[in-house]
């Protein structure tokens, strides 16, 4: 609107356009929203920290929120929805999960390390320990939001694009984070080997 008024301004000298109301009100509402992702984010990540005693697990657990962002991208691409405020806020709460399943999958992971010191046998039993409760969450999770996000028995603008988002995103950032952090995992478990055997030498 305000590259359209540019393009006429000369001919209406001495008028202004101004957005407001509606429009002022939602802007605000998603920079107060991005400002709290990502101080929540850096909030996650110092606990993580001083949890794990390390600066590179807690960006492993921390990547199933991009994974997240990923279906989100994805879903409204395939649903043709609008990104509306609620959706931001479903992303905010979306990590919240992801993280919770990334987290706890790591945990188990770096326990069975400490056993056995056999990093495939490690990954192996995280993921059949945890497999189970990662899909229930999601599974239940996804079945409470799916009739709101498909619209049955009606499709609300308001409550529609924050359960779709929600959706999409835990869906995909299960599955990612299920075969994509324990790769993470064992990359950086290997190069912290490979390091302490040189420092050795």
């Amino acid at each position: 609107m305000k590259d359209y008024y540019r393009t006429v301004a000369a001919a209406y000298p001495g008028a202004e356009v101004s957005f407001a109301g509606e429009f002022e009100s939602t802007k605000r509402s998603y920079t107060s929203l991005s400002y709290a992702f990502i101080i929540a984010l850096l909030a996650i990540y110092m606990i993580l920290a001083l949890q794990f005693q390390s600066y590179l697990q807690p960006l492993i657990i921390l990547s199933a929120v991009a994974f997240a962002l990923v279906g989100v991208v994805f879903g409204k691409f395939l649903t043709q929805g609008l990104f509306t405020v609620n959706s931001m806020i479903a992303i905010v709460g979306v990590t919240g999960v992801v993280v919770n399943d990334s987290l706890v999958l790591i945990d188990f992971i770096n326990r069975a390390y400490r056993k056995s010191g056999n990093r495939r046998e490690a990954i192996l039993e995280g993921i059949r320990t945890r497999l189970r409760p990662i899909l229930l969450t999601t599974l239940t999770t996804t079945l409470g939001l799916l009739p709101m996000a498909i619209g049955f028995p009606y499709y609300s603008l308001v409550w529609g694009t924050m359960a779709s988002t929600f959706v999409t995103g835990l869906c995909t950032a299960t599955f990612l984070t299920l075969f994509i952090v324990p790769i993470e995992w064992d990359l950086l478990t290997a190069l912290q080997e490979r390091r302490s055997r040189r420092k050795k030498k």
